[in-house]
């Protein structure tokens, strides 16, 4: 009887022994697919990081078309009322003077060639088609295709230095004295057809298209935001929301894809000579726009830029309206590697 018990006993010991083995196995099966599970998410996450920091070399020489587009009409009937449409394209060279210790670029730019267009209508008239191109010697012997011409001509040339952070904001832009010394006389042409015959609105023609990137690396679908001046004047701003969209193909190139979306917003004017606040009879009606900025998908250098802007703004107390258009296209020549060795 004893040993009946004990047989009982150890078939009963043995029986709980299986068991708790069968259960601790399961348990630690359980456990090794929570750890793989939970390391194949994180070097699934780790691996759909991208860096967008650009790589730069001293020497590197980078070739860009820069082309800027611009419409405005005001007036407040069909009679009173001023339209201007011109078009503006600069073959561009820019090269590496330095790279510093905490990744901040200087570059020197130079501009190869001019191209610029111009039609007026209303009290623009006097605009109907004016055409330049620096590669064309001869000059227009009427005005105003003759003053425009002559200070055009000068941008073939040295433009200056532009400065970027390790990021790939701006944050310096310095022209050279002679084209310092054409813009104190281009008052006129400026007041006409804007920025692009003074210093600020070339600084902005031609470097209206970089992107500030994060500092560390995100995944596809990532956004951020940048506040910059807009191509509309001082009283508005620009507020552009970028969104890393990743690798594509263009043109057998593979490239990294960045989606813009913007909006103007109305700023408060400050400076000397300036009435601080903003014009309080206007309203903005219309203030969206949008765009593509294409990578290189190992330097990171920009390869592409395709950016849309409207403004429509209305006077609150009248029917006069005013609208500006606005579009630019960068995209890379053939790139000079004169980087040092």
């Amino acid at each position: 009887m004893t040993n009946s018990k004990n047989m009982i006993s150890d078939i009963a010991l043995r029986s709980g022994l299986n068991a708790l083995g069968r259960s601790s196995s399961k348990i630690i099966v359980n456990q090794t697919l929570s750890i793989v599970i939970a390391t194949l998410v994180m070097l699934s996450s780790t691996e759909a990081q991208t860096t967008l920091i650009p790589k730069w070399e001293v020497g590197k020489t980078l070739n860009y078309e820069i082309e800027d587009n611009s419409f405005t009409k005001m007036g407040g009937g069909d009679d009173d009322f001023f339209e201007l449409s011109m078009k503006l394209k600069l073959d561009t060279k820019w090269k590496v003077e330095k790279v510093l210790a905490d990744g901040s670029v200087e570059f020197s730019v130079g501009i190869e060639r001019v191209r610029f267009s111009a039609a007026g209508k209303g009290a623009a008239a006097a605009i109907p088609d004016l055409t330049f191109d620096s590669n064309v010697k001869s000059i227009p012997k009427q005005n105003p295709g003759k003053v425009v011409a002559l200070v055009l001509k000068e941008y073939v040339g040295p433009v200056g230095n532009v400065s970027i952070d390790r990021r790939g904001g701006l944050t310096g832009f310095s022209a050279s004295k002679e084209l310092t010394e054409i813009w104190k006389n281009s008052g006129e042409l400026a007041g006409f057809f804007g920025g692009i015959f003074k210093h600020d609105g070339v600084r902005d023609l031609l470097t209206a298209w970089l992107v500030a990137f994060p500092d560390d690396p995100v995944p596809n679908g990532q956004t951020w935001n940048k506040e910059q001046v807009s191509r509309f004047g001082k009283g508005f701003a620009s507020v552009r929301n970028y969104k890393l969209i990743g690798p594509v193909v263009k043109d057998g190139v593979s490239l990294l894809q960045i989606d813009v979306a913007s909006k103007i917003k109305e700023v408060a004017l400050q400076g000397p000579g300036e009435i601080p606040g903003i014009d309080i009879e206007q309203k903005i009606t219309k203030k969206d726009g949008s765009g593509q900025v294409f990578l290189d998908n190992n330097t990171r250098h920009i390869r592409k830029v395709v950016l849309q802007q409207e403004l429509d703004v209305k006077d609150s107390y009248s029917d006069i309206k005013s609208k500006f258009e606005y579009s630019a296209n960068l995209r890379q020549g053939k790139q000079v590697d004169t980087a040092k060795p």
